[in-house]
């Protein structure tokens, strides 16, 4: 159940930066967009580590 909660985590980040990076494509002549893809980079890059953490713990296993 922890590797899949943590897949699910890790997918919701994801979702979430996609989200951001689609706002600030809107948004991108304003300055809200910078802040829009400094979020969705840290979202991502969440998701990536929490990817790769999940991978790896269930590879040990």
């Amino acid at each position: 159940m922890k590797n899949l909660a943590g897949y699910i985590v890790a997918s919701i980040f994801n979702v979430i930066g996609g989200i951001c990076f689609f706002i600030a494509a809107v948004f991108q002549k304003q300055i809200v967009a910078k802040y829009g893809f400094f979020v969705a980079a840290i979202c991502l890059c969440i998701s990536g580590a929490g990817f790769l953490y999940t991978y790896f713990k269930h590879k040990q296993n």
